[in-house]
């Protein structure tokens, strides 16, 4: 029985890693038919190396070192965000990138997953004052930036967090009023924002006036069909800004088809439900809040990068969770799906002593 429970295990960790192997090899294949083989693929694919040997380190070293080491990152963030004012490079309107030593870097992704990170354990703890102080430093840093796309992931995941915490449900319909205004006041003092709403909802009468990536996007996807144009042979993706970062979902669209979008779908939904699934078990222990927080952010994530994509709501400059090209992204990825391994520890010892009748410790 207990041998029998071991090779279960052993199983699910290699399912653990199939979703991932997926997105290693669909961001690596499209890099390459972007660019020729060169220098970037490679360090490409010494992130990806590197992100391995970072999961394999934090998961033998566990949850304790996961919070410190997040609550150590989330200062540093908060610092590099500050010094984003004075040094950082203004790209679109917003000050979000440094540069250090030669590497451009992007502060605010780092934020996000730092303090949802240390966010999940305050809600374990029930300490509220820091969960929601937490919160607001990073709300305040990011709209200062402006970063309204990441202030909405970041707002949603807190939501999430509240509702699968004892938090009284009847204390969210305030948060939702204040969430509603801070809609209203950045849809009425923020002309980009603003603009790009009314592009949203004008649609094609617009195109010229900022709809033009949305049109663009949902061209590619509809070019694509139910198999695609082949590996590289994308025609669209020519005429859409950023589309190996915030819009590779119309790449993949375009040159695999529909079935290239399921498989995407079915990974990211498979990490969600599994995820979700294993939680269950974990609910008396610190990982549940962890685990579930770290899902989510992926798939809230993936959901706005996609729906873009689709135009079914206002563009975002938000990439698509291991699959967009970029090195800070792909990085903070990792970081962020690192509590799924943590939590298969003691997801097998709670296993176990349901199966025995054990207390797991």
């Amino acid at each position: 029985m207990i041998k029998k429970l071991e090779i279960m295990f052993r199983r699910l960790d290699l399912r653990t890693f199939f979703p991932f192997v997926m997105f290693f090899l669909i961001s690596t294949f499209f890099m390459a038919a972007y660019i020729p083989w060169n220098i970037s693929i490679f360090r490409h694919i010494i992130i990806w190396v590197v992100g391995f040997f970072l999961i394999n380190f934090i998961t033998k070293k566990g949850y304790d070192s996961y919070i410190e080491i997040s609550r150590i990152l989330f200062f540093i963030s908060v610092f590099l965000i500050i010094f984003t004012f004075f040094k950082g490079t203004v790209t679109k309107g917003s000050k979000r990138w440094i540069s250090i030593a030669g590497l451009s870097i992007q502060p605010s992704e780092l934020l996000k997953s730092s303090c949802i990170a240390i966010c999940a354990n305050y809600i374990y703890e029930n300490n509220l004052k820091h969960f929601f102080l937490s919160y607001f430093v990073s709300f305040i840093l990011l709209i200062t930036q402006p970063d309204f796309g990441s202030t909405l992931l970041l707002g949603s995941v807190m939501i999430i967090q509240l509702l699968y915490s004892d938090f009284k449900k009847e204390k969210l319909y305030p948060l939702f009023w204040l969430g509603l205004v801070f809609c209203i006041f950045v849809i009425i003092y923020f002309p980009h924002v603003r603009i790009r709403i009314k592009n949203f909802f004008l649609g094609n009468e617009n195109i010229l006036e900022g709809g033009y990536q949305g049109f663009r996007s949902v061209q590619a996807i509809k070019n694509g069909g139910l198999l695609g144009l082949g590996l590289g042979k994308g025609v669209f993706k020519k005429y859409i800004p950023d589309a190996y970062s915030d819009f590779i979902f119309s790449v993949i669209a375009e040159e695999l088809g529909m079935v290239g979008c399921f498989l995407i779908l079915y990974c990211f939904g498979y990490i969600v439900l599994s995820n979700v699934r294993k939680s269950k078990i974990l609910k008396p222990y610190p990982e549940y809040y962890l685990i579930l927080s770290s899902v989510f952010v992926i798939f809230i994530q993936a959901w706005i990068n996609m729906a873009s994509a689709l135009w079914i709501i206002p563009t975002k400059g938000i990439t698509l969770p291991f699959i967009s090209h970029g090195g800070t992204s792909l990085l903070i990825s990792f970081w962020t799906i690192i509590p799924i391994f943590i939590s298969n520890k003691k997801y097998k010892k709670a296993k176990l002593s349901q199966c025995f009748g054990m207390e797991c410790s």
